[in-house]
């Protein structure tokens, strides 16, 4: 009695059927496979089942709205027509095709093809379901694919702005880009002599309005003679990014760098009398071969018309004796043509013997 539901259990107790056979009897006839509540839950899950608010929603409800149908064929229910059936496929995937017109183009279009909405017939309305079934379990997994790449993403870009805020904590801390202090000026590179260390040198090189070395600083001589280190350490690299002093030194030690380095190329150009002569030498060794060129040219065309003319006075003289020979032909025409004739006549044959002749 604890095991079915209190809608039965007042009716064995109204009946008085309160033994267990009895129970079971009225539940087995109450609920039996293809009862009346079976069939009529079978009728509304066909004709108006539950809509669909999502891909992953309109997915199982399609599958259990076919399971629906398989289970009407397999008990004997009478199925709803094809045009209710297709409308409650369309309240199904009502929501979801709105919310995506590209689905729903592709949906129409099959629909137009099958002919559901002027002939449906229960072969089209079930390749409809199935057709549906295809095209939105194929866009559920593209949605979730996507999901899960923006997901990634975002937790890589995430990842990325951790570890840039970990790093410039760090290099203020250390003294990198996020550093406020700047290192003071080499007193030695605004000397005549010049800093001794160059670009190794710690302390900030900052250059004037005076034509200097942009290594050591030194008057004397220019960057391409610099004898001093070259090679500038990274705390020194770093320092030329803080501050506005540091920008404008590093921007000066650029130009001035130019400046030396076409000054050097210019002086290391050759002569213009030498460089005049190369060109020459070749300019006459080039025309040379060209004129040979030309020539050979003009050779293998003379030749090839020598022996295309000499061809064609072969193929002329070959077509005049052929007409020559054409011309001696005499031709004959034959008027008529009889046959030979047969004369018979009698003859008289005379046997000497007998004395007598016989005709024939």
């Amino acid at each position: 009695m604890a095991a079915i539901p209190q809608s039965q259990q007042e009716e064995v107790v109204a009946s008085k059927e309160v033994t267990a056979i009895n129970v079971l009897a009225r539940l087995m006839t109450c609920y039996q496979p293809g009862g009346l509540s079976e069939i009529g839950a079978i009728l509304s899950a066909l004709d108006s089942p539950e809509e669909a608010a999502g891909l992953s929603q309109a997915v199982t409800g399609l599958r259990r709205w076919l399971r629906w149908h398989r289970r009407a064929g397999e008990i004997g229910v009478v199925r709803p027509d094809s045009t209710i059936l297709v409308k409650g496929l369309g309240r199904l995937t009502k929501r979801v095709l709105r919310d995506n017109p590209d689905l729903a183009f592709r949906i129409q279009l099959a629909k137009s093809s099958l002919q559901i909405d002027t002939a449906p017939c229960e072969d089209s309305v079930m390749t409809f379901a199935h057709h549906l079934l295809a095209e939105f379990d194929q866009v559920a997994h593209q949605d979730r694919r996507k999901r899960e790449d923006a997901k990634n993403a975002q937790e890589a870009k995430a990842k990325r702005i951790e570890e840039n805020g970990s790093g410039g904590k760090g290099a203020e801390g250390k003294g990198g880009k996020g550093e406020k202090t700047s290192t003071p000026p080499c007193k030695f590179f605004l000397s005549d002599g010049g800093c001794k260390k160059g670009k190794s040198c710690s302390w900030s090189h900052v250059t004037d309005e005076k034509r200097r070395c942009w290594i050591c600083g030194s008057v004397a001589h220019l960057a391409p003679a610099c004898d001093r280190p070259r090679e500038a350490s990274k705390e020194n690299g770093e320092k030329y990014g803080k501050g506005a002093e540091g920008k404008g030194s590093q921007k000066m030690a650029q130009r001035q760098e130019k400046k030396e380095e076409g000054a050097a190329r210019t002086e290391e150009l050759p002569q213009p009398e030498a460089s005049s002569e190369e060109p020459s030498s070749t300019s006459v060794e080039m025309k040379g071969l060209l004129e040979e060129a030309t020539k050979m040219l003009k050779g293998l065309t003379m030749q090839s018309n020598e022996k295309e003319q000499k061809g064609r006075q072969d193929r002329l003289a070959a077509m005049q004796d052929q007409l020559d020979e054409l011309r001696k032909v005499r031709v004959l025409k034959i008027s008529k043509m009889g046959r030979e004739e047969t004369v018979y006549g009698l003859l008289d044959w005379c046997n000497s013997s007998n004395a007598s002749c016989t005709t024939r």
